[in-house]
């Protein structure tokens, strides 16, 4: 279910979340993604992910407070989604920036092609 929703490896309210694929996993994949997850933590991703839906909700207020109809409100929301979906690649290299650190280059290259398997 974690997998499925959040990822295979997912950090909230203070818990390591896994996905039983993960639990069945090689131990290297698990170093690459344990050492993302770290890397996602180090560079503030969360707090990222916070300011987004931040400016979502500062969106929406303004929209309403300026009387605005729900196709300009929609248009603001889906703006502010896109930026946050803009530096989604960005901070996934950042991650893996991290994880390199730690696993090395070729770990992280043999736990995205484990991923990539289907």
């Amino acid at each position: 279910m974690v997998g499925r929703v959040f990822g295979l490896v997912t950090i909230a309210f203070g818990r390591l979340m896994v996905s039983r694929a993960i639990l069945d996993a090689p131990a290297y994949v698990r170093r690459f993604l344990l050492a993302r997850a770290w890397g996602r933590v180090v560079r503030g991703h969360l707090l990222a992910s916070v300011g987004v839906l931040l400016c979502a909700g500062a969106a929406a207020l303004i929209g309403a407070d300026r009387g605005f109809d729900e196709v300009a409100l929609a248009a603001a929301l889906s703006g502010v989604i896109w930026l946050g979906w803009l530096g989604l690649r960005k901070r996934t290299d950042e991650a893996d920036a991290v994880a390199a650190s730690l696993v090395g280059d070729a770990g992280v290259r043999a736990g995205r092609r484990w991923r990539r398997r289907g």
